[in-house]
């Protein structure tokens, strides 16, 4: 066994906490707003300046990356000074968190873009240059602007809709802390070292376990019973059973269409229902919902890896960190159990 770590994406990372540093230090020790003109002049300073400086230590002319690094800086700007002492009021409204990040990322990402690509074709000819990873990196860009789409819309619903009754681990500073931490160890992967089954997994994998299965900690399993064991299992081959028909094998890596996850999701939310009504296990409700994602995760799981080691060609499970398409059906999943939440406890 060994390890790798995806360097490209940690320089992002470390970039993506110094603009960050940079915001809350002009805001919090300076008193200068981001949000007025002084403070937007001292941003489009430094957003010269950083990209300059990027060209020394980021590779590539990576436009998705840009845009989507100011999006997501500005958007952590925004809420994370309420999340700490979170208590169902943000200080920002709906439409205003929706707004400012994106007018952010298409100001400050462009700019970076320009300074950069000026400067290099200037002082440093050769630092613009492709690298062999240019094109891989271009794919993976709608990817990732739909994944990051999709978070978005996942953590501020919710913020805006956490109910006391709900989950604890869905609470803002404890769900937002979660979906870090599984950011960060997804820099990292392992894999075989044996030349017939050169193959990964990357760490980010884990915190799909992880969030799946805290639903079953937090549960009061005082009404639990063998029939919910026997349901738990059924629901778990029918994911692998859907997810090896809709995975399919591609140039590069494994995958499954959107359009098929919300085939296998709506799949498995009937058989829950069917067998909830018949076997008289925990009941079909809101609480019971979130269990759906460890079938999920284990059919999505065994499906990539089943398929890429029939390719017997290099791959990592979980390859895009958590912008992969596992991540899909569990966010699309806990972004229904939010809105349904929201529209009966309303």
């Amino acid at each position: 066994m060994g390890a790798g770590v995806n360097i490209y994406g940690l320089k992002f990372f470390i970039l993506a906490l110094i603009i960050f540093s940079f915001l809350g230090i002009e805001e919090y020790f300076f008193k200068v707003s981001f949000l007025n003109l002084n403070g937007f002049i001292y941003i489009l300073l430094f957003d010269v300046a950083i990209s300059i400086i990027s060209l020394f230590f980021i590779e590539d002319i990576d436009p998705v990356m840009y845009y989507l690094l100011w999006y997501w800086v500005s958007i952590s700007s925004l809420l994370l000074p309420d999340i700490p002492y979170f208590s169902g009021m943000i200080r920002f409204s709906l439409l205003y968190l929706i707004s400012i990040p994106i007018i952010f990322s298409a100001i400050f990402g462009t700019i970076f873009l320009v300074s950069r690509h000026t400067a290099g074709t200037v002082f440093l000819k050769n630092s613009i240059m492709e690298t062999e990873n240019s094109n891989n990196r271009r794919k993976a860009g709608t990817q990732s602007i739909r994944m990051s789409l999709l978070y978005a819309v996942l953590i501020i619903m919710d913020v805006f809709t956490y109910q006391s009754s709900e989950y604890y681990f869905l609470k803002p500073y404890m769900f937002l802390t979660i979906l870090a931490l599984c950011y960060i160890i997804s820099f990292v992967y392992i894999f075989d070292l044996n030349p017939d089954s050169y193959n990964g997994i990357n760490l980010g994998v884990f915190g799909i376990f992880f969030i799946s299965i805290l639903p079953f900690v937090e549960y009061n399993w005082h009404g639990a019973s063998i029939n919910f064991i026997i349901l738990l299992i059924i629901m778990v081959l029918a994911s692998i059973a859907g997810y090896l028909i809709i995975f399919r094998e591609m140039p590069g890596g494994v995958g499954s269409s959107y359009e098929g996850d919300l085939i296998v999701i709506s799949v498995l939310l009937i058989v829950w229902a069917v067998l909830n009504l018949y076997m008289h296990s925990l009941g079909i409700n809101l609480q019971t919902f979130l269990f759906t994602l460890l079938p999920i995760s284990i059919g999505s799981v065994i499906s990539d890896s089943l398929h890429g080691h029939h390719q017997r060609t290099f791959g990592v499970v979980g390859g895009l960190s958590i912008g992969d398409g596992l991540w899909y059906p569990i966010i699309v999943c806990i972004i229904l159990y939010l809105a349904f939440n929201m529209y009966f406890l309303r």
